[in-house]
């Protein structure tokens, strides 16, 4: 996963955890958005962390499937190393999603009803704008 241009250019001005983010798009635009002050850089960061309501993971802003249900984070091993970092791995928090509406695209519901899907949850609705990526 490489750095978007608003990674090194205000790379000061974020919290490292943005780094995570599997999705371009959505790291480069946290970040015009902190830089503009639209976005709190530390609420943000409190909410990549933990901004569902549930219990256990869904509690977590993201859910990465694939990987040990103890730690989503967890970097042992190139295979866990590769779905961490897919996009198509990732599953995000309803209550997430709804927040930050104006910061993902399709392709994230997308996948996240994916998910839902699966463990037979129902698909998040939103009418997202085109997104320009």
């Amino acid at each position: 996963m490489l750095p978007t241009e608003e990674q090194l250019t205000h790379h000061q001005e974020y919290n490292l955890i943005l780094d995570c983010l599997p999705w371009p798009s959505v790291r480069a635009k946290v970040i015009k958005l902190i830089h503009m002050g639209v976005l709190d850089s530390d609420d943000f960061k409190k909410d990549l962390v933990c901004a569902g309501t549930g219990e256990g993971w869904m509690r977590a802003s993201f859910r990465i499937h694939g990987v040990s249900a103890d730690d989503d984070f967890a970097f042992n091993g190139e295979a866990a190393r590769e779905i961490t970092m897919d996009p198509e791995s990732w599953e995000c928090a309803e209550d997430w999603i709804r927040k930050y509406w104006f910061i993902i695209n399709q392709d994230i519901v997308r996948r996240t009803n994916f998910w839902r899907r699966i463990d037979g949850k129902p698909p998040i609705r939103l009418q997202l704008p085109v997104a320009e990526d």
